[in-house]
């Protein structure tokens, strides 16, 4: 499974069995209770490892989000998961890139709709990449 946390949404990423291919699997709401919605997902999908996004600011280092990661991956091991940090600098922005074009002028409007399943997306990067590495 793979998590793209954030501190309003959460998308949420599985693989196959064979832990071959990462698939969009859904955007949950961030709050109190986070660990138990991501818990229930995992057992009703037979996760063995938990893969989180490493938030990383652009000299590499920890940006302020980490702390709050960091929080919820002690939670998530606290519930009996294997949970695994990787990775996952730029992975928004490479979605939001695909989905709304490339060009500056379709970015900026603000009448555009959110993908709704942007952040699933994005987990789904950062499934797919930890899978490829190992």
């Amino acid at each position: 499974m793979g998590i793209d946390f954030g501190t309003k949404r959460v998308g949420v990423a599985i693989s196959d069995e064979g832990v071959n291919i990462a698939f969009p699997h859904s955007v949950i709401k961030n709050s109190p209770t986070l660990a138990e919605d991501v818990s229930k997902i995992a057992h009703d999908n037979k996760v063995e490892k938990i893969v989180m996004g490493e938030s990383k600011d652009f000299n590499m280092e920890d940006n302020p989000l980490m702390e709050k990661i960091n929080i919820f991956k002690d939670e998530l091991c606290g519930l009996g998961f294997e949970v695994v940090l990787h990775n996952e600098f730029l992975t928004s922005h490479q979605v939001s890139s695909e989905t709304f074009g490339a060009s500056r002028k379709e970015k900026s409007r603000k009448t555009e709709k959110k993908d709704e399943m942007l952040d699933a997306k994005a987990a789904t990067i950062l499934l797919q990449s930890y899978i490829d590495k190992v």
